[in-house]
């Protein structure tokens, strides 16, 4: 039985207070139950916990109480593992957390996936780790108390506000029902298990159920549906009932529920009121439109349904008021006090005029007349009379003084055509009961219509329509707007979703409209534009309003007609003169642009040009900061106040990205931001932003800022481009000198003095040490494993790289000594003045401290360590070349023998470097005398023991020395730029050994070549070596191309372009000494690679080094998960081969089957019977 802790009962005396949440803990061990209900208790003091020992027991705590929260320990008594899991979520609907001590790495998953919400292990389970997981659900269960709350509030405001309440499944069967009339329960009862169509209603036809069908499968909810069935008496009965959706948590449809309510009695006198009105029908039709009667208090007691047909006004609304209780648009408070006196004098009035407005938003015209009716005693009882229609007399009136005031307005307005035509837009729509209306204007240059000018009653949903109509380009011909343009006759759509033209616009529909007068706006015979009038509402064609429409159109086209021809002369004097002033200003400019040496002075001229010419508020020119999208002004006028020159930041989306990259002139009419990312230009309503072209990008951008919308136009622009063009030849000439005097002493990347302007110093401090008799140093410094680095980050992060060493090389000499860079990762440090010749070995193991410390690169900490050789004068040379070249042998011997150290010259490493300068020309003469050979290593199926293919291995057949081995003379091809040609004779050399081999009967394997970086960086690389396959006249798929990782990442963008050629031509690609590099599963899977190579590294302790096997493992399921081959180098023992066999490696090669042989020895294996 369960057992409940003491605060757990005190929770429970009597008065104690609600716990916070109930917990069942599910756990056999004495202490762990103990400690963990410790850990519950203290994160939550107020928690009932109660603890099960066995799966049954909790089973049947589960029954008797609900619990907020469960932790369940997997093997009890009587259940262990995820059967536990299973049974206990069947009983107990509460969340349930895993505690377990078991191991298995799988088991977390699998338990997530039974239903639980969380699990820990019980080495995990601390005070901490419980305190989130208890916070969850004490919120978990307030919100469940809450929503079972909110249920019975349903349920109990359902039973107040209706007849009935109901609920039906997901299949729409009635499966609950509820009433306190017990003849509406039993009438409905009947319908449990049945869907509402299958009752038969009087007034629900098919069509009607699929309607209500629809609207159930979208899971809409639905109101007011009346539905007429006949009871046992065969009388009517009415019912009204409506019904929403319910969905569960996870947002599943459960089915409906909603409420009903018996209106039979309602409509019992619904159909009296109408028989009664009937018998009135023909007396009013007779003398008027509808006949009415009011009672002694002036209230409407009857009106004949005449009015509703004659005006479409219904009577309800009047009926029980009096006549002014009800808006009439056109009549003042004092209208009904003088109104009221009439009839509180009983006197009879006549043609009394009211304009009622209507639901559709309209109004109608009334005159009413009237007089009073006495009883036998002469006693005052009311007022009955007639009424008549006068709308479409007042709308008559109203048309003509429509006319005649626009005809007014547009002969004396002075304000812009827009204005002008904005305000005839919004006068038509509101006398006439419009809501929108637009004027598309000719643009002859484009041949379309666009928006030009509109009115709108306020409206969200109009206010869109208008913003979305300024989009509209509309053709002759398309649509009721390019209708009416080629027609130029008015049309008029009643119901505007049922023309084709007008259903497929979404604008229209969004909008809500529904109805539409289009008519053109004419001047000298033709359209020069169409007026768009637009209703949510649907208003029937008017033919009286259609002529005047028409009348009206011509008068706009007049108008506008005369203000263009009044602008264009205008325009035509103003450009005269504008041109005559920028031609001068571009003239000044270009003669400082010829003669001006510094670029402030220039640039300050271009501004004071633009100022002077445009007459803008302000003038700048910005360049591109050193950080990314920000931007410096280099020079402002205009402002009243010199503004702050800080560094802004911009959005990608901004005006002035665009100008900086993209070099696109942007010229912004009405800003609705600030055109540049600095305060001063916060206010600015216009601006014209032009870009200043570099040398090979955009350099920088003259800006022009207007307080006023549309300040600048195409003129301005073109002077503002001119502005540009001219300061930016003067720009690149003043840069291009600055340059190439920089150029001639510097070294770009790092600033450092370069090799000639090093030669000039050290030649001058060499003098003067011979002159004083005092010794100097060199230090030749070159960067040990800087290609990692560039094959590892890419080439940003080894300029980077070398910037930062070239400023702790400074930083580690003195004032008076010089660093230079020689080349690549080469520097050179002159140490002048030096008393003694070993002082120099102090510089230069500050410089090796120096690089010691981490260089943080692109978020990743790179060391960097340096090879240093040092020769001092007058001891090893006399002149600069020779102590550099003395310096230089120095630094080979020092990366020869430790790396990361200094080496002073002496004579054996003298004879070194001759030794290598020897080897670097023999290696020259190698390739011409051909030397090389090409070694092949089998590639053995696993499976079954059987040659695949083989690799093919560079050798050097020296005529005096003999087989010499890669690792002695590849780093030299590497570092004299020989491994490309090297490279190309490998391919060559196995393409003709494979055509050799066919010729000779040998049935064909596949052929790996390693590709070298050098190699792989060739822009051409894929032409030349289909070029080398096509002329050899071997099949490409008998070619297998390695490379490794490091070459891949070093630019996977041109890796993936150069993969995907070479693989077009039916090559394969493999990754060598894969698991050793860096790469990213991202790319891949987007490089077309057909195998992997696992490295030597990981093989040979395979066996032995449960790290490397894992590694094995891994790199064998990621290739299957990407269907790649697998192969295994340097497998040297049959445990080896055993184990890469059954982890599902295809293939391997190592010395266990066979060590690298020349292509005659090859063929003799093939045939041995290998293959």
């Amino acid at each position: 039985m369960g057992q409940t802790n003491d605060k757990l009962a005190d929770a429970m005396a009597p008065g104690a207070a609600t716990p916070s949440i109930r917990v069942l803990l599910i756990e056999d061990e004495p202490i762990s139950a103990h400690l963990t209900s410790a850990y519950l208790q203290s994160n939550e003091p107020s928690a009932a916990i109660t603890v099960a020992r066995s799966l049954e027991e909790a089973m049947r705590c589960a029954q008797r109480q609900a619990f907020d929260l469960a932790l369940v320990d997997l093997n009890l008594p009587d259940s262990s593992g995820l059967a536990t899991i299973r049974a206990f979520a069947r009983s107990c609907d509460a969340p349930f957390i895993v505690v377990t001590g078991e191991d298995e790495s799988a088991l977390r998953e699998r338990s997530i996936a039974e239903g639980a919400f969380e699990f820990l292990h019980k080495q995990q389970l601390t005070q901490e780790s419980l305190r989130r997981l208890v916070r969850l659900a004490s919120l978990y269960a307030r919100n469940l108390r809450s929503l079972r709350e909110g249920e019975a509030r349903y349920r109990m405001l359902a039973d107040l506000s209706s007849d009935m309440y109901w609920e039906q499944d997901h299949e729409y069967r009635f499966v609950s029902f509820s009433s306190k009339q017990p003849a509406v329960r039993q009438a409905q009862m009947e319908m449990i298990g049945k869907c509402r169509w299958e009752r038969s209603y009087l007034n629900m036809a098919a069509s009607d159920w699929a309607a209500h069908k629809a609207l159930l499968e979208a899971r809409l909810a639905f109101r007011d549906l009346e539905l007429c069935r006949l009871d046992e008496a065969g009388e009517e009965v009415w019912i009204c009932t409506s019904g929403q959706p319910v969905f569960d948590d996870d947002g599943a449809f459960k089915g409906y529920r909603g409420v009903g309510r018996d209106i039979t009695a309602a409509k019992r006198a619904e159909r009296a009121l109408q028989e009664s009105e009937e018998r009135f029908r023909r007396l009013t039709a007779l003398s008027a439109d509808w006949y009415w009667e009011q009672d002694s208090e002036f209230r409407l007691t009857f009106m004949s349904t005449t009015l509703e047909e004659k005006t479409g006004l219904a009577a309800q609304p009047y009926l029980g008021r009096r006549r002014w209780d009800q808006p009439a648009l056109n009549l003042s408070a004092q209208d009904w006090r003088r109104h009221r006196q009439q009839l509180e004098h009983h006197q009879p009035f006549h043609d009394f005029e009211m304009e009622r407005p209507t639901e559709d938003g309209a109004s109608r015209w009334l005159s009413i007349s009237g007089e009073p009716f006495f009883g036998k005693s002469g006693r005052f009882l009311g007022y009955r009379g007639i009424g008549r229609d006068i709308t479409e007399q007042k709308r008559q009136e109203g048309l003509l003084r429509l006319e005649l005031a626009i005809t007014r307005y547009l002969a004396d307005a002075e304000v812009e055509d827009e204005e002008a035509v904005r305000f005839v837009l919004r006068m038509f729509c509101e006398s006439q009961g419009w809501k929108c209306a637009r004027l598309f204007r000719l643009d002859a240059a484009a041949g379309v219509m666009k928006l030009e000018a509109g009115w709108n009653a306020p409206d969200p949903r109009l206010d869109r329509f208008m913003e979305g109509s300024r989009q509209l380009r509309v053709r002759p011909g398309i649509g009721v707007i390019g209708s009416v343009w080629q027609s130029m006759k008015a049309e008029w759509l009643a119901d505007a979703a049922a023309d084709e033209r007008m259903a497929a616009l979404p604008l229209w529909r969004e909008a809500g409209l529904r109805s539409a007068l289009a008519f053109p706006v004419v001047s000298g015979g033709a359209a020069i534009g169409v007026v768009s009038i637009s209703s949510p509402t649907m208003r029937s064609p008017d033919e009286r309003l259609l002529q005047h429409a028409e009348i009206i159109g011509s008068q706009l086209g007049h108008f506008l007609q005369r203000r263009r021809a009044e602008a264009e002369r205008r325009a035509a004097e103003r450009r005269q003169s504008v041109y005559l002033r920028y031609q001068e200003k571009i003239a000044r400019l270009g003669e400082s642009a010829l003669g001006m040496r510094r670029a402030g002075e220039l640039i300050l001229d271009a501004a004071q040009a633009m100022l002077e010419g445009l007459g803008a508020d302000a003038v700048a020119y910005v360049e591109q900061a050193s950080k990314e999208r920000s931007v410096v002004v280099r020079e402002v006028l205009g402002l009243p106040e010199e503004p702050s020159r800080a560094v802004a930041e911009y959005a990608e989306n901004d005006p002035i990205a665009a100008v900086l990259h993209r070099g696109t002139a942007t010229m912004i009419e009405r800003a609705s931001r600030a055109p540049l990312p600095f305060d001063w230009a916060a206010s600015a309503s216009s601006a014209a932003l032009v870009p200043v072209a570099g040398e090979r990008s955009t350099r920088g951008a003259l800006c022009a800022i207007s307080r006023h919308a549309s300040a600048f136009g195409a003129d301005e622009l073109r002077f503002i481009e001119s502005a540009a063009s001219v300061l930016s030849s003067g720009l690149q000439r003043i840069d291009s000198e600055t340059r190439l005097a920089y150029l001639a002493q510097f070294d770009t990347l790092t600033g450092l003095p370069n090799r000639a302007l090093l030669a000039d110093r050290f030649a001058q401090m060499i003098v003067q040490a011979r002159r004083h008799a005092k010794q100097l140093a060199v230090l030749f410094i070159d960067l040990d494993d800087f290609k990692l680095v560039n094959d590892a980050l890419g080439h940003a992060a080894g300029d980077e790289l070398l910037r930062e060493v070239a400023g702790r090389l400074q930083r580690s000499v003195r004032g008076g000594d010089t660093v230079a860079r020689i080349s690549g990762d080469e520097f050179a440090a002159v140490l002048a003045d030096l008393a003694r010749a070993d002082h120099a070995a102090l510089v230069a193991q500050k410089i090796l401290d120096a690089l010691a410390v981490p260089i943080e690169i692109g978020g990743k900490e790179v060391f960097a360590a340096a090879s240093i050789g040092i020769a001092t004068f007058p001891a090893d040379g006399d002149d600069a070349e020779a102590l550099l070249g003395a310096a230089d042998a120095a630094m080979y011997r020092a990366k020869e023998a430790h790396r990361n150290s200094y080496q002073f010259f002496t004579a054996e490493i003298n004879e070194r470097s001759q030794a290598r300068a020897r080897l670097s020309s023999e290696l020259r003469r190698a390739l011409e005398r051909d030397e090389f050979r090409l070694f092949y290593q089998p590639k053995i199926d696993l499976r079954d023991g059987r040659t695949r293919g083989a690799e093919a291995l560079l050798r050097w057949q020296h005529p005096e020395r003999g087989l010499i081995a890669p690792a002695q003379f590849i780093p030299v091809l590497e570092e004299t730029g020989l491994i490309v040609p090297v490279g190309q004779w490998a391919v060559r050399r196995a393409c003709e050994d494979l055509k050799a081999w066919s010729a000779s009967g040998v049935a064909p394997i596949s052929v790996a070549v390693n590709l070298s970086a050098r190699q792989f960086r060739q822009p051409d690389l894929d032409v030349r070596i289909k070029s080398i396959i096509h002329a050899a006249g071997i099949e490409p798929a008998l070619i297998e191309l390695e490379i490794t990782e490091s070459q891949l990442m070093h630019d996977p963008e041109h890796a993936i372009r150069m993969l995907t050629n070479l693989r077009a031509t039916g090559m394969s690609i493999a990754i060598d000494d894969f698991g050793t590099g860096y790469s990213s599963l991202a790319y891949l899977t987007r490089f077309p690679l057909a195998a992997l190579k696992i490295d030597r590294s990981f093989v040979k302790d395979v066996l032995s080094d449960r790290a490397d096997a894992t590694i094995v493992r891994t790199i064998i399921d990621m290739a299957k998960q990407l269907g790649l081959k697998v192969v295994a180098e340097g497998v040297e023992t049959r445990e080896q081969a055993t184990f890469l066999r059954e982890v599902g490696c295809e293939q391997a090669q190592g010395y266990l089957f066979a060590k690298p042989m020349p292509a005659d020895d090859l063929v003799t294996f093939l045939r041995a019977g290998k293959l």
